[in-house]
Order: C-alpha cells, then sequence, then structure tokens
C-alpha cells in the first residue's frame, strides 16, 4: 500500500559541493613539445597541467567526498540524481546540524588551501617549467569563490486544485522510487555489512581492516534506519536490527583485536549469507567522488570509500 503522506511530511534537500578542477589542458604547441616528435597525430593524445599538487588541495577533495558520504548515512540519496536527497521529518534538526558543521569544516579546509597557494604557485613555477602560466591561476579573490558550499530545502506540497490528479500521479511514481530506494538502502547495507566482514576475517594472511569513518557510517545507518525507512522496507528492517545487535557495545577500538573480530565476522558472515534477497538486488549507482585530477570545477557524490585503519 503505497502512502503518500510520506512524501508531504519529508522535504527534499540539494547539496552542492564545488571545487575548482586541478587539470588544465594543455595547447597545441605545449603537446607537441612535450611529445617532442611530429611522427604522431597530437590530437589524440590528452596532456594536462596538474596546478595544485600539495596537500592542502588533497585535504579539500577529501572533505567534500566526506560530507557527501557522511550525509548519505542520515539523509537518502535519491536514485540516479546527484546531490538530491530526502529529508525525513524526524531527521530535519540532525540534518541541519550536520549540515552547518559540515560547512565550517568544508571552508576550514579552503582557508588552509588559500594560506598555502603562494606556496603551491612558487612550486608550480618550478615543477612545470616553461609550461607553467601566470594565467592558470587566478587572484586569491576569485580562486575563494570557485569553491562553493550550497544547500537548499524544497518542501512538496500538493495544490488543492489539482490535488486529486497530482495525488494518482505521484502513487504511481512512488511506488516505483520506493522500489529504487528499497535497492539502494539494501545496497547500502550490504555494502557496509561486507566490509565489515571482511574486516573481521582474521584468516586472511593480509588484514582488510575498516576506517574509522567507514565504522561510523555504518553506526549511522543502524541508528537512523527506523526513521530513514520511509518506504516501509521490513524485510530489511530485520536485517539491520540483527546487525544493531551485534555491535551492541563494539567501539571501533575494539575492532583491532583479534578475538573481538572473530566474534563479529562469524556472526556477521552468518547473517549475509542469509541475506540472499538483497544480493539479489543491482541498483544503478549515482555515486562519484569529487576527483583531484578533474580538468574543469565540478559537483560530483562520492563513492565508497577503500577501507583501512586510520585516524580520520
Amino acid at each position: 500500500m503505497v502512502n503518500t503522506t510520506v512524501v508531504s511530511a519529508s522535504k527534499l534537500l540539494i547539496l552542492k559541493i564545488s571545487v575548482p578542477g586541478a587539470m588544465r589542458a594543455m595547447s597545441f604547441s605545449e603537446k607537441q613539445e612535450v611529445l617532442g616528435t611530429e611522427d604522431v597525430d597530437i590530437v589524440s593524445f590528452l596532456v594536462a597541467k596538474d596546478l595544485y599538487k600539495h596537500p592542502a588541495y588533497s585535504k579539500v577533495i577529501s572533505c567534500a567526498n566526506a560530507i557527501k558520504k557522511e550525509l548519505s548515512a542520515i539523509a537518502i540519496p535519491w536514485p540516479g540524481i546527484s546531490s538530491l536527497y530526502i529529508v525525513p521529518e524526524k531527521l530535519e534538526s540532525k540534518i541541519q546540524e550536520f549540515l552547518e558543521r559540515a560547512q565550517e569544516e568544508f571552508q576550514e579546509e579552503v582557508e588552509n588551501f588559500i594560506k598555502a597557494y603562494p606556496e603551491i604557485k612558487q612550486k608550480a613555477k618550478e615543477r612545470l617549467g616553461t609550461f607553467f602560466s601566470e594565467d592558470d591561476y587566478p587572484s586569491v579573490e576569485t580562486l575563494r569563490s570557485k569553491f562553493k558550499y550550497y544547500y537548499m530545502y524544497i518542501r512538496i506540497d500538493l495544490p488543492e486544485t489539482y490535488k486529486e490528479q497530482l495525488t494518482a500521479q505521484l502513487k504511481e511514481e512512488w511506488q516505483s522510487l520506493s522500489e529504487k530506494l528499497s535497492a539502494s538502502f539494501r545496497a547500502s547495507f550490504l555494502e557496509l555489512v561486507n566490509k565489515l566482514k571482511n574486516s573481521c576475517d582474521t584468516s586472511k594472511a593480509r588484514k582488510a581492516p575498516l576506517r574509522r569513518s567507514t565504522f561510523n557510517r555504518l553506526l549511522e545507518f543502524v541508528k537512523n534506519f527506523e526513521d530513514r525507512n520511509i518506504i516501509g522496507d521490513n524485510e530489511l528492517a530485520s536485517y539491520v536490527k540483527q546487525l544493531d545487535e551485534i555491535l551492541d557495545g563494539v567501539n571501533y577500538e575494539a575492532l583491532k583485536q583479534d578475538d573481538v573480530r572473530k566474534e563479529i565476522f562469524d556472526a556477521v558472515n552468518k547473517l549475509a549469507n542469509s541475506m540472499t534477497d538483497v544480493r539479489a538486488i543491482d541498483v544503478e549507482n549515482n555515486e562519484e567522488d569529487i576527483k583531484e585530477n578533474q580538468e574543469s570545477d565540478v559537483d560530483r557524490d562520492v563513492t565508497p570509500d577503500s577501507g583501512n585503519f586510520a585516524e580520520d
């Protein structure tokens, strides 16, 4: 039974985080000089200059990706549409607090990058040599303006005049969306469960430990699932409850102990093997990294982190 009240009781959130591209395509003559030959079709080669090769730039990228990933554990990513999220009514205040805190963290990393900008530019002169161009490096004010953190809420309201007609359409669309959301939820949950399982497998010669951020994201998924489960996926809810019981009282530091890891692995492995219906689900993934080597200014979502122990 499709209940459209869950839609009107929720908001849509648009979050855009933009970072200026670090790569600049080189001119035809520059490509010719780099390749050093006339016997090749130069237009077939992509040659670009890395402008901001510096830890401060990498930290801005990492911060932006972490914000996107953490938000996806609280709000509900809209399947197939980057930067769009559903905000369940009960999580509005929590999400707003997160957005404000995340904005401060992002701006702090941007300012650290701006402070390092003169050094970055000087090192680029030394590194790029004759290929250095002042035109590639804007003023501090212009560069700062290229870093953007923007969010906006949209409330879904149905006009009374067309309410009956729109409600019928909404029910049909909501049915399709519910299926996509269910698939997305299940794919995210399975991904986190598998990461936890692999990190706790002490039988492997090489361990694949979990990042602190990934473990926290898993805890957030479990903690917020009841409020985020606006589609009423009771089957997935039962799996989440089982995982909650497995992780009861377990913190990140405990995961570094082999006896704890083995105990969790046995329980999580049993849980994962029981989720045959979850494993069979395939969902379109609309998450992408904000890349360090992007040639143009873009806004992209994040992808799952690679997974190792890190004090992040």
